[in-house]
């Protein structure tokens, strides 16, 4: 008999471990979107920013009220409340399906706006943060789904696919904001390096024109 999740075990180990990551990234992106603001950068970016900190703290929530451990639980139940059990595979296919599909359409669609901005680099290292924070909607159905195959992937060995690809959004995330973060201090030093120089250009059309 399995005994029931308590308060207590689904804040433990691995599940602590990823609740304090994801409130530790949301922090991160909250800062990232408040130095954008008081570096005077694009309003789309500084929403995008702190909304990535909101999604965080959301994903923080989710796992910190085991939430993903009682959907699984409900569609196990209902499986076999409605005898359909053994069969379920018929149910966990075509979802997987729909899940991949969704996946190649957001993949398509990230391109499509990472190439059209690539240039503006900042804007481009938020898209790829949200991008890898969205990624864990179809890794949390995938799991919730439960297909013995899919499963058997995700949970195999010492280190996991299931924690290899959750450290690896995080670290994504992680690595777009800090990389958002210097590029802007790098651009305060150079705009203080040529303030001088401009300065002394404006001064001689000035002079020049007086």
């Amino acid at each position: 008999m399995k005994r029931q999740l308590t308060g207590v075990d689904f804040l433990s180990g691995f599940s602590l471990i990823g609740l304090l990551a994801y409130l530790a990234v949301a922090v991160l992106a909250l800062a990232t979107g408040a130095l954008a603001r008081r570096f005077v950068r694009p309003a789309d970016q500084v929403r995008g920013w702190i909304l990535l900190a909101v999604w965080f703290v959301c994903l923080a929530a989710y796992r910190g009220f085991a939430v993903e451990d009682a959907a699984k639980a409900l569609v196990r139940g209902r499986f076999r409340e409605s005898g359909v059990y053994a069969d379920r595979w018929y149910v966990q296919a075509p979802t997987i399906l729909l899940v991949m599909l969704l996946v190649t359409v957001l993949a398509y669609a990230a391109f499509r706006v990472l190439r059209a901005n690539w240039q503006r680099r900042g804007k481009a290292a938020m898209l790829i943060a949200q991008v890898a924070a969205a990624a864990h909607v179809p890794l949390s159905i995938l799991r919730i789904v439960s297909l013995n195959t899919v499963d058997k992937l995700l949970y195999r060995g010492s280190l996991r696919l299931n924690w290899l690809l959750e450290l690896a959004m995080l670290t994504a995330v992680f690595v777009c904001a800090a990389w958002y973060i210097r590029n802007l201090f790098r651009m305060r030093s150079l705009n203080a390096a040529r303030a001088p120089f401009d300065r002394r250009q404006a001064e001689d059309r000035s002079a020049g024109s007086s």
